[in-house]
């Protein structure tokens, strides 16, 4: 054997403490460079971040143009559920109007609450009828429950808004 090999086996505990001791001086050397160069990354990032804040356009109100129908179209749709109401044969049982509520500077809306009985059907044919025909009115709430699982009948309440917008 030559004197290399023979220095190495004897000392072979002290040469694995040596690289693994350089091993951890170059990796905490590495970690620094790295921490370095995230907290360049976070500078920059916020940086980026201000001048985006800075140059972002603030959104400008515009006019609404809602394509809602007029005043003038309230008494048609009222119109319109007692023709619905017999074609579909489905009991209204009770309606109830509440005041006007103010959207916005152009539109207003009045909620219509309908009590209706029929089938699951023909309540549902009413409904998709009337929300097709009139573009201001939208479905707020609806719930049906039957008295008994087998009853054919649904017991309906139908919370109703209709949007228009104001004479101008």
């Amino acid at each position: 054997m030559s004197n290399a090999s023979q220095l190495l086996r004897g000392n072979m505990p002290g040469v694995v403490c040596v690289v693994i001791c350089a091993g951890c001086i170059s990796g905490l050397l590495g970690i620094g460079a790295i921490r370095k160069e995230a907290s360049a990354l976070e500078g920059q990032r916020m940086a980026l971040e201000l001048a985006l804040l800075r140059n972002r356009a603030v959104p400008v109100a515009t006019v609404s143009r809602l394509s809602l129908p007029g005043p003038e179209s309230l008494p048609a749709i009222s119109a319109t559920i007692p023709t619905l109401l017999q074609r579909y044969q489905v009991a209204l049982v009770d309606i109830a109007f509440s005041p006007t509520k103010v959207h916005v500077t152009v539109a207003r809306s009045s909620q219509v609450v309908l009590h209706l009985r029929g089938t699951y059907g023909n309540v549902k044919g009413i409904l998709q009828e009337l929300l097709a025909r009139n573009a201001g009115v939208a479905l707020q709430a609806l719930s049906m429950r039957r008295a008994k699982t087998t009853d054919t009948a649904v017991d309906a309440e139908v919370r109703l808004d209709v949007y228009y917008r104001e004479r101008q």
